[in-house]
């Protein structure tokens, strides 16, 4: 009985943490979409240590940002260092950026 109750709470503590970054990662996407402006941005490094991911730079108005976005399987194994991505950044906001095929997955 101890266990099943056990169970029960790593279940929803987990279900919380998920269901707080998604609805952290959907509050992001609508600061942008309320202002967004369309830029590129070069690939840097690649990470695929407890999962796949890049590291972004990209420049607004002679000021460097960078992001660290998780990427897809097809995203990581299609795109080289140095290669040109295509990104939205909130303009209010510029540090505040997400790659453009992120949006398009989110809208499916």
């Amino acid at each position: 009985m101890i266990s099943l109750f056990g169970m029960l709470v790593i279940f929803f503590v987990i279900y919380g943490i998920t269901l707080y970054l998604k609805n952290r990662n959907e509050e992001l996407i609508q600061r942008i979409l309320s202002n967004p402006v369309e830029s590129k941005g070069i690939v840097v490094s690649f990470t695929s240590y407890k999962g796949k991911g890049a590291t972004i730079n990209y420049s607004v108005n002679g000021q460097r940002f960078e992001i660290k976005p998780s990427v897809t399987n097809e995203f990581f194994n299609n795109t080289s260092i140095g290669d040109s991505v295509a990104l939205v950044y909130s303009k209010k906001k510029p540090e505040e950026a997400v790659l453009k095929y992120k949006l398009t997955v989110a809208k499916d």
